[in-house]
């Protein structure tokens, strides 16, 4: 991932990660899914990039959208960044009654982390 394609990958992570979450409330599996492979592809570059990888979770952790933020720092945990603040975000949006159903999204991706130690996408 170079710096020219954080940008252009930035916009298509929030997007999916909003989308996503979104079709999920209404039961929308083809899109959900879609959206997934989108954040997978995603996943699967910054693999290849870890220096770019870490900036550009970084940044998303740091989105205004509870679900964005959720996928990064689950991504985080995978790719091995940032993990103390990956958990902590994660912890506290757990305990946010205010994104209803995100909040067990990110609860059962920190239970998930700590129970296996690792997250695979």
């Amino acid at each position: 991932m170079s710096n020219t394609d954080l940008s252009r990958h930035y916009n298509e992570f929030t997007n999916a990660a909003k989308l996503r979450n979104e079709a999920i409330k209404v039961g929308d599996s083809k899109t959900a899914n879609r959206q997934y492979t989108i954040l997978k592809r995603i996943f699967n570059k910054a693999q290849k990039d870890m220096v770019s990888a870490k900036e550009f979770y970084a940044r998303l952790r740091k989105d205004n959208d509870a679900n964005v933020k959720i996928v990064a720092c689950a991504h985080s945990l995978a790719l091995g960044l940032d993990i103390a603040e990956a958990e902590s975000t994660l912890d506290n949006l757990s305990q946010n009654e205010e994104i209803g159903i995100s909040g067990l999204e990110a609860e059962m991706t920190l239970k998930v982390w700590k129970e296996q130690g690792y997250l695979k996408f």
